[in-house]
C-alpha cells in the first residue's frame, strides 16, 4: 500500500551548479535520522554503539543516504519517476528513527513516521518554503543475507573510467550481512575485466592485495574477481556450477560468494565474488585456457598449438622455452587423444569431471571460451580445469540470434548446429573425441553415477537455497539494470524455468550414461491460464490462453511472422521466442529483425 507523507522543510542553498536542474532553484533538505545499530561486532569494533545518519533530498530529485557508523553513503537511482535507494543487508526497518526536533516527517493521518518501509513506493509531499506542496516519490530497497563491498578509487575518480589494461589504486570496505566490518579502506589495485561482458553496462572487475586476505568467509587470496552475471537471468548459474564442481572433486575450482557492490556512493548491483582461477592450485602450476582469436589477440602471454589459440594465466611472465613446452604439450595431448593412446598423457579423471559439469549445465562456451587446462609441478600429465564461466549455460546460447537448446541436446552435438559451429575450427574438441571411446564413456558413466546425489541436490536443494539468499539483492539489481537479459518479467519465474530445465537435464544425463534416477517434480504449476499476445507492426494483437507451465511451439503461434522478422519477447527485444521456455506469466511478443550475432 502506498503511504502519503508530508515533510515541512526549511530552505537551504548549495553552490553546486552540477546538481542543478535548469529552471529550478536547487534546494537541499537534510532530514536527520537515527540508526539503532545493535551490530554484531567484528575485531575492529570493540563496543556496540548507535550513530547518526541522514537522508539528503534536493528539489531536482537527488537523494543520498549517509550512514556515519559505517562511513558509507548511497545515492538514489532514478527510474520511471521514482528514486530508489538500494541499501545493504544490515540496514533494517527498525534501524531508522526520526531524531530531528525541527523537521518532522508525517503520514497523512498526522502521525509521525517512526520506521522505514522497504520495498514500496512512498508518495511524499514536500514544502520547499514556497507554500506549494511538491509531489515526490521514493522507495527504500534493502538487500538480505549478503555481504557488501564498497569500492573507491584513491584519486576520487569515477570507477566507470577503469580499463582492463591497467590497474588503478583503490580502497575497499567490506561488511558482512550484519554490518560487521572485515576490511576498511585497505589499499588495493583495481581494474576492469571480462571479454564480451565488458561491453555491457554492468561491468565486471578484478582487484588484488599486496598479500593474501580472506573476504566474505572465503579462503585467503591476493587476487579477486567480481563477476557481474549480466547475461544470466537467474544470477546463479556460475555459483551453482562452481559449487557443484567442487562437490564432485574438482578441487582446483575457486569458491565464491554473492555480494552487493557499491562504487563510491553508487549501487552497482549483485556480483559474485570469486578468487581468480588458479588461486587454489599448487605453487608452480602452469595454467592456460582455450580462447577465441578476438580474446587471444589482446593478451600478452599466449601461444598457438594445433591451429588453436591459448592464453596463459600462470606464470605471469612467459619465457620462450615455456611457450615451446606448452605448445609441445598440447600437440602431444592432441595426438594421443585422436589416436586413442591417451593413458598417462592426460589425467582422465579431471577431464571427465569437468565434462560432466559442462554437460549438466549445458555450457554454450564449452570447448572455446575460458576452457582451462593446467600442468602440475613434477607431473607430465595434462589436467582439465578449473571450471569457469557459466553465464551462457542453462539452455541459452545467444538469444539475439534465436539460438536456444532443448534439455535433450548434448554439448557433444553442438557441432551439428551450423549457427553455433561456425567457429568450429577454433574449438578444442578433445571431449567430443574422448567420449567417442567406449571405455572412456563407461568410466564417465561410473563417475557420474558415484556423484549423482550431488547433481540431484542442485535441483532439490541448491536452487531454492540460492533463491532465498539472493532474491532481495536481485530485485535491486533488476531495477538498477532494467536492460539486462531476462526471459520473464518476474524473477521467481526465471527460477522456475531453471528448475524445469535442470530437472529435465538430469534425465538427459541419465539417458546419456544409461542410468536411471527419479527426481520427482520440483517445478510447481498454478493451474491458472496466462495470456500470450502477439503484436503485429500495425498494432493488431492476437492473444492465446496458455496454462501455467506449458510451452508454446512455433505451430502454436496464431500469426505468422513476415519474412526477415522474428517474434521477440517485449521484455527484451533481443530475447527471441523459444519453445523451450514454459509460460509462467502473461507475455507479449513483438516483431523484430533477425540478427546473426
Amino acid at each position: 500500500m502506498t503511504a502519503a507523507m508530508r515533510i515541512v522543510l526549511s530552505r537551504i542553498s548549495r553552490e553546486n551548479d552540477s546538481m542543478k536542474t535548469p529552471g529550478k532553484p536547487l534546494i537541499i533538505v537534510c532530514v536527520s535520522l537515527f540508526i539503532l545499530t545493535g551490530l554484531l561486532l567484528s575485531d575492529r569494533i570493540h563496543a556496540a554503539r548507535s550513530a547518526a545518519a541522514s537522508l539528503e533530498l534536493t528539489q531536482d530529485g537527488q537523494c543520498i543516504y549517509h550512514d556515519n557508523v559505517h562511513n558509507i553513503r548511497v545515492s538514489g537511482y532514478d527510474l520511471n519517476g521514482v528514486t530508489y535507494l538500494f541499501l545493504p543487508s544490515f540496514i533494517s526497518d527498525d534501524h531508522i528513527k526520526q531524531s530531528s526536533e525541527v523537521i518532522k516527517i508525517y503520514l497523512t493521518d498526522g502521525t509521525e513516521l517512526n520506521r522505514a518501509r522497504f520495498g514500496c513506493v512512498q508518495d511524499i509531499e514536500v514544502d520547499y518554503g514556497t507554500g506549494e506542496m511538491i509531489p515526490w516519490k521514493i522507495c527504500f530497497m534493502r538487500s538480505e543475507n549478503l555481504p557488501s563491498i564498497f569500492l573507491d578509487l584513491s584519486d576520487g575518480g569515477d570507477i566507470s573510467q577503469l580499463t582492463r589494461e591497467e590497474y588503478s589504486d583503490g580502497v575497499i570496505s567490506v561488511y558482512d550481512h550484519d554490518g560487521n566490518m572485515s576490511f576498511v579502506t585497505e589499499k588495493i589495485k583495481l581494474k576492469g575485466r571480462g571479454n564480451y561482458t565488458w561491453q555491457s553496462d554492468k561491468k565486471p572487475f578484478e582487484f588484488k592485495f599486496a598479500e593474501d586476505v580472506s573476504l566474505c568467509g572465503l579462503e585467503p587470496s591476493d587476487k579477486w574477481v567480481l563477476i557481474s552475471d549480466y547475461y544470466d537471468p537467474t544470477m546463479m548459474m556460475n555459483k551453482l556450477a562452481l559449487d557443484l564442481s567442487r562437490d564432485i572433486g574438482i578441487d582446483c575450482t575457486t569458491d565464491c560468494e554473492w555480494t552487493d557492490v557499491y562504487a563510491g556512493d553508487t549501487y552497482m548491483g549483485n556480483y559474485l565474488l570469486c578468487k581468480e582461477p588458479g588461486s587454489e592450485m599448487e605453487k608452480g602450476t602452469c595454467l592456460f585456457r582455450k580462447e577465441i582469436p578476438h580474446t587471444y589477440n589482446k593478451k600478452p602471454n599466449k601461444f598457438i598449438s594445433c591451429d588453436r589459440h591459448y592464453v596463459v594465466d600462470e606464470p605471469n611472465a612467459l619465457s620462450e622455452d615455456m611457450t615451446d613446452t606448452l605448445a609441445r604439450t598440447v600437440e602431444e595431448a592432441d595426438r594421443s587423444i585422436r589416436s586413442g593412446e591417451y593413458a598417462g598423457v592426460i589425467d582422465e579423471d579431471s577431464f571427465i569431471r569437468r565434462f560432466l559439469i559442462e554437460e549438466f549445465f549445458f555450457n554454450a562456451d564449452a570447448f572455446s571460451h575460458s576452457y582451462y587446462y593446467y600442468l602440475m609441478p613434477g607431473d607430465s600429465r595434462l589436467y582439465a580445469g578449473p571450471c569457469w564461466d557459466y553465464d551462457l549455460a542453462g539452455g541459452t546460447f545467444n538469444g539475439a540470434a534465436g539460438l536456444y537448446y532443448d534439455y535433450d541436446t548434448s554439448i557433444l552435438e553442438m557441432t551439428e548446429d551450423p549457427a553455433y559451429a561456425k567457429d568450429k575450427e577454433e574449438w578444442t574438441d578433445w571431449d567430443i573425441v574422448l567420449c567417442g571411446y567406449e571405455e572412456y564413456r563407461e568410466k564417465a558413466g561410473r563417475i557420474y553415477d558415484e556423484n549423482k546425489d550431488a547433481f540431484r541436490d542442485v535441483i532439490l536443494n541448491d536452487i531454492d537455497e540460492a533463491f532465498d539468499r539472493i532474491n532481495a539483492s536481485v530485485e535491486m539489481d533488476s531495477l538498477r539494470w532494467p536492460e539486462k537479459d531476462r526471459h520473464y518479467l518476474a524473477y521467481p519465474n526465471e527460477i522456475k524455468h531453471l528448475k524445469y530445465f535442470m530437472e529435465n537435464r538430469l534425465g538427459h544425463m541419465d539417458s546419456l550414461f544409461g542410468t536411471h534416477s527419479v527426481t520427482g517434480a520440483t517445478v510447481p504449476v498454478t493451474g491458472e491460464n496466462h495470456e500470450v499476445s502477439f503484436v503485429l507492426a500495425d498494432g493488431t494483437t492476437t492473444t492465446v490462453s496458455v496454462k501455467d507451465g506449458i510451452s508454446l511451439t512455433e505451430s502454436d503461434i496464431p500469426v505468422r511472422a513476415e519474412e526477415g522478422l522474428h517474434w521477440a519477447n517485449a521484455i527484451n527485444e533481443e530475447t527471441y521466442f523459444s519453445p523451450f521456455f514454459p509460460v509462467y506469466e502473461d507475455t507479449e511478443y513483438i516483431l523484430t529483425d533477425i540478427t546473426d550475432e
